[in-house]
């Protein structure tokens, strides 16, 4: 009876664990590949490398939104495109995509399995990750996203994993940082662990970047950036200035943060008509809501790190790991003055812990389970091609991008009520039950 129970379990596995690996071929296949940021990647490796220009707008200039927008140690990573055609340095960042996609798609369940307590969870992982939209419309794209959500990765499982390479976790987390700086803010994860190392591999990555910065490129690109990239994206600069005009399309639907939330549904813009013509009120009701989306997460960790010194388990610090690193990157998403469809790719570890601990865990209400199934579908449908074409006219406009943004908003409260609840009453780790 063990062995045919056995038997069964391991035979669904594998069955949808090929139905995983055959979805994302088949969708990668299909995906129709335009290379529209990518473009924005070459021309300034080109003017750069080849020319010695400043690849950043000029202060007096209009901003565009297929600019290059990224620091400028950032430009070092598109180094081979100043050597290759245009077509050519999309095919390399294709094959790159797919590959990472790949590691991603084998290593994230393979290691937030390792506490789980039901045997499903990697056979669902697996096959949530092949039908992640965020992947495809990365690819679409040409973007660099899924090169920068696997650098998270590497960090993130350095914080959980006891013996791995802090130092290495450390430059992949830096190296994030210098393309969306705003996700720093996973470094807060580190601060209640005592290792000397993590900061002195910043120190060194940090300075190396500085250098080569200094050596490699032209003069004056930091000061460029800072002046004309930075000062007028950043959060509160874009709340304080909603409507955000035709310079920054926070308003489109294809955006899905906080501040395109309180745009889409009180300020007049080219993309959407809102639902309530209030712009007034854009701009105080935003920058609550990202304050207060900081001030609760950067609460919530340092209350859920200081908790976890007095837990040696190493099952229970890992799962206090996932939980404060899924709190951040949610609310880093959230904040965010534009956070497109692909940025989903940056919460894709969030949703695998929601799904692990809250749909596959024996301790998870029907109730729980279901919304969270809800919220995940959500997130994962978001940036898949037929978004658009099945969703046309008000129901992309407006009911899709809201609920997204509301259920990342949802999911982010949920690990939030989790981390106080796991304060109050720390859960023992179950083994699987195979």
């Amino acid at each position: 009876m063990f062995l045919r129970h056995r038997l069964h379990l391991e035979g669904s596995r594998a069955v949808i664990l090929v139905l995983g690996l055959v979805a994302f071929v088949v969708h990668l296949w299909l995906t129709d590949v335009n290379d529209y940021d990518h473009a924005a990647y070459w021309n300034a490796a080109q003017e750069v490398f080849k020319e010695g220009k400043d690849p950043y707008t000029d202060a007096n200039e209009v901003r565009s939104t297929d600019e290059f927008v990224y620091s400028p140690p950032a430009l070092l990573f598109f180094y081979p495109s100043s050597l290759l055609s245009e077509s050519g340095s999309g095919l390399l960042m294709w094959v790159v995509n797919a590959v990472l996609a790949l590691v991603l798609l084998a290593g994230l369940p393979r290691d937030l399995s390792s506490i789980a307590t039901s045997p499903r969870f990697w056979p669902y992982a697996t096959l949530y990750i092949a039908l992640f939209g965020g992947i495809f419309c990365t690819i679409a794209f040409g973007q660099v996203n899924i090169v920068l959500a696997f650098f998270m990765w590497l960090f993130w499982r350095t914080l959980r994993q006891p013996g791995s390479s802090v130092l290495g976790g450390s430059s992949f987390i830096v190296g994030c940082a210098l393309f969306k700086p705003h996700y720093a803010v996973l470094g807060l994860a580190t601060l209640g662990r005592p290792r000397p190392r993590f900061w002195l591999g910043i120190g060194l990555t940090l300075t190396c970047s500085l250098l080569a910065t200094v050596l490699l490129l032209p003069d004056g690109l930091l000061t460029s950036w800072l002046s004309n990239i930075v000062r007028p994206i950043t959060p509160m600069s874009v709340a304080h200035n909603l409507p955000a005009g035709e310079e920054i399309p926070v308003g489109a639907p294809w955006n899905r943060s906080l501040a395109s939330l309180g745009s889409r549904l009180l300020v007049p813009n080219r993309h959407v008509r809102p639902v309530l013509d209030a712009p007034d009120l854009a701009a105080p009701l935003v920058t609550i809501a990202v304050i207060g989306v900081l001030a609760a997460s950067i609460a919530t960790v340092v209350v859920s790190l200081r908790a976890g010194r007095a837990h040696a388990d190493d099952h229970a610090r890992a799962r206090r790991t996932d939980h404060e690193l899924s709190i951040l990157a949610l609310a880093a998403f959230l904040v965010l003055p534009t956070s497109w469809q692909h940025h989903t790719m940056f919460i894709l570890p969030a949703c695998l812990v929601a799904l692990r601990d809250m749909v596959l865990a024996e301790r998870t209400t029907r109730a729980t389970r279901v919304l969270t199934v809800v919220l995940l579908l959500a997130i994962m449908l978001t940036g898949l091609t037929y978004e658009r074409a099945f969703l046309g006219g008000v129901l992309f406009e407006h009911v899709f991008p809201t609920f997204m943004t509301l259920a990342v908003v949802a999911l982010w409260a949920m690990f939030l009520a989790e981390s106080w609840r796991m304060r109050a009453k720390p859960e023992p780790h179950h083994e699987i039950d195979t």
